[in-house]
């Protein structure tokens, strides 16, 4: 995780995005200066009582890098009532492909599940969407960051965010690449000797 940018917290209901973790989670950490380290602790794990919580008026800009490149995004938000923007980034850190602009998530899937963390008095509906590479515009490869964006507009969302591994392309064994190579030229002889039969 590298925050480009946060409001900054001095108390109450200050500052952008925060950690938070659910009412009974055993995982993450609640912190409300974020550090890096501190969204690291909420997002590199696979509890989605693990949350970035946002300020309705907060606004950042993380960068996400993966272990791994993924070919699929999800998303969860806490509450179905925010607003995320988010960009590819390619390995130097550079966007690539669109700026994907999210509808509110009240528009996306209902998850099937609430959550109720320390941030919060009560538990709030999940909304989660699925984003492929051909969403951000890209027609192959992967995926090793993304950057996140919240404005003060977009009501503070309280998301998790999850990659898919992408499948490593498998490289031919040196013996298969010899055997099709032979299959080349034999056919290549086999047609000159043809050639030379004709003429």
């Amino acid at each position: 995780v590298n925050t480009v940018q946060n409001d900054l917290y001095t108390g109450g209901n200050t500052g952008a995005a925060s950690a938070d973790i659910g009412d009974l989670a055993t995982t993450g950490i609640t912190q409300e200066l974020l550090t890096n380290e501190g969204a690291k602790a909420v997002l590199n794990n696979l509890n989605l009582n693990n949350i970035i919580d946002t300020e309705d008026t907060g606004k950042f800009t993380l960068d996400l890098h993966f272990e791994k490149a993924v070919d699929n995004i999800f998303l969860w938000e806490r509450g179905m009532n925010s607003k995320l923007n988010i960009q590819a980034l390619d390995a130097n850190g550079n966007a690539i492909g669109n700026l994907l602009k999210l509808a509110n998530s009240s528009t996306w899937n209902y998850a099937g599940f609430s959550i109720d963390t320390q941030e919060i008095s009560g538990a709030q509906k999940v909304g989660s969407i699925g984003l492929s590479l051909a969403d951000f515009g890209l027609t192959g490869g992967s995926i090793r960051s993304v950057r996140v964006i919240s404005e003060k507009s977009y009501n503070g969302p309280d998301f998790k965010l999850v990659g898919s591994a992408a499948a490593e392309a498998k490289v031919p064994e040196p013996s298969a690449l010899l055997g099709l190579g032979a299959v080349a030229v034999g056919a290549l002889v086999t047609r000159r000797r043809q050639q030379s039969q004709d003429a």
